[in-house]
């Protein structure tokens, strides 16, 4: 499945589902009760620059996934109930520490909602996921991470990060 860019801004693919979306909502309701939720603080974190802005994320969550996401890493910044700003990694090919170069299936996102606006972004094509460290199920995997988005052209930068994983 290619999800490629999206933008869902009023007008632009009115009325079209955005799959890569769809795939992502669906991990985090079907699996909220077994997902491992971060609060920060120095056990678990998900850092990066974006555009040169500093993003540390409040919530985290690592979880192992099927196609076509394999392992799933998120941090997110929620100012309230419906607008937040998201960065996420996916790693189709997951096996285990090592370097995940953006395309084949592994993917950067970027996403902010500010209703009615919602802008999903992602990278296939010039980034990298390095996987330092997993400890598996229950366990931390750590790494860091850099990729430029496609629509929006963000440039995500310096990322790091450390999250439990729930499965």
């Amino acid at each position: 499945m290619q999800y490629g860019a999206y933008n869902a801004t009023p007008g632009t693919n009115a009325g079209v589902p955005n799959p890569l979306y769809q795939q992502i909502n669906t991990i985090l309701t079907t699996n909220n009760a077994n997902i491992n939720w971060g609060s920060g603080g120095n056990s678990q974190f998900l850092t990066c620059s974006i555009d040169g802005s500093s993003f540390i994320s409040t919530i985290q969550m690592a979880t192992m996934q099927s196609s076509p996401f394999g392992m799933f890493i998120y941090g997110e910044i929620l100012t309230d109930a419906s607008h937040y700003t998201m960065v996420g990694l996916s790693i189709s090919n997951y096996n285990g520490p090592g370097t995940y170069v953006t395309t084949n299936g592994n993917y950067g996102y970027y996403t902010i909602a500010n209703p009615p606006t919602l802008t999903q972004d992602d990278s296939h094509t010039d980034g990298q996921i390095i996987i330092t460290s997993d400890g598996g199920a229950g366990g931390y995997i750590k790494g860091t991470f850099q990729f430029s988005t496609i629509v929006t052209n963000k440039q995500i930068t310096s990322g790091q990060f450390s999250i439990k994983r729930s499965n």
